[in-house]
């Protein structure tokens, strides 16, 4: 589907005005691309957001580990030896899943943001021909 847009989209750059393929668009077509843009955007502010969130979360989680009460108290409850170096291990592990969480959306948001160009491109090439 991808691949057929993208021909259809060099076709009707590439041949005259009245060919085969060139189409005339309406403003119902143009209000979709807009609506579109709008959810794009909007998907682009919430996916920052949760950068935002898990970012802090990670920051959180290493903190805690540096507090020195959190680590007696944790001795204090857990018959494990060396809970404190368990514990780094899923605290680490954890921060790990939210660094690739965070990789996957930073590379989300920025194709998000290349469509949002691409659309408005289009669009403003379509409504001042």
């Amino acid at each position: 589907m991808q691949r057929l847009t993208m021909l259809q989209s060099q076709a009707a750059l590439t041949h005259p005005i009245n060919s085969e393929h060139s189409k005339e668009y309406k403003s119902k077509d143009l209000q979709l691309l807009q609506n579109a843009t709008e959810k794009a955007h909007e998907a682009i502010m919430i996916m920052e957001g949760n950068i935002d969130v898990m970012t802090r979360l990670q920051s959180f989680y290493r903190e805690l580990l540096r507090t020195d009460a959190f680590i007696k108290g944790v001795n204090l409850h857990t018959p494990q030896p060396q809970p404190e170096v368990i514990l780094e291990q899923h605290v680490t592990w954890y921060n790990n899943q939210l660094d690739s969480m965070i990789s996957d959306m930073r590379m989300i948001i920025s194709r998000a943001q290349l469509l949002v160009k691409i659309s408005t491109d289009r669009s403003s090439f379509v409504s001042h021909p």
